[in-house]
């Protein structure tokens, strides 16, 4: 693929293979790691930042906390709910990104506009000082259960905390 890298972790040995095989029928190189502990707790490409990323968590993970989280520097915007790591998979991710990076983020329904817990704080925080903000609008929105919604640097901050704040975005 020229000068594209391919990264990834999965904690299911079933999904890491099935990916790997994947990539290499079509004859991607890539460095996808297995992790039976997770993203979280033990993230593989911790000092890694990507230009892209395209990311399907699994949504509304309830069990996923763990105390050695507390701290965590990826919680940049806020600690996560213990009991929904949606918030978690964002920030995990916008850690990853580049200063000038762009990722495609799918999750459940209703996700970006979810005031439960610490979730609408958190958002707030990624609009108003994170310089990073979820899209208006999901761009991938079907019957299912699920939504694709791209986050990107903020290009005006203050329009995006105008339309934050005027209950425009996210919706």
């Amino acid at each position: 693929l020229g000068d594209i890298a391919i990264y990834g972790q999965e904690s299911n040995h079933t999904t890491w293979r099935l990916a790997r095989m994947n990539l290499a029928v079509r004859g991607i190189g890539a460095d996808i790691r297995w992790n039976n502990e997770g993203s979280f707790l033990r993230d593989e490409l911790k000092d890694l930042r990507f230009d892209y990323i395209l990311a399907n968590p699994p949504f509304n993970v309830s069990d996923w906390w763990n105390a050695s989280l507390e701290e965590d520097p990826r919680w940049q915007y806020g600690k996560p709910p213990a009991g929904n790591a949606n918030y978690a998979w964002l920030q995990h991710i916008l850690w990853h990104l580049a200063p000038d990076g762009t990722a495609g983020v799918v999750l459940a329904n209703g996700s970006m506009s979810s005031n439960q817990n610490s979730e609408g704080d958190i958002r707030r925080r990624m609009v108003e000082g994170g310089g990073f903000h979820p899209h208006g609008r999901a761009c991938l929105r079907g019957s299912g259960p699920a939504e694709l919604h791209p986050l990107r640097p903020v290009i005006n901050a203050d329009l995006a905390c105008l339309l934050l704040t005027a209950g425009v975005f996210p919706e």
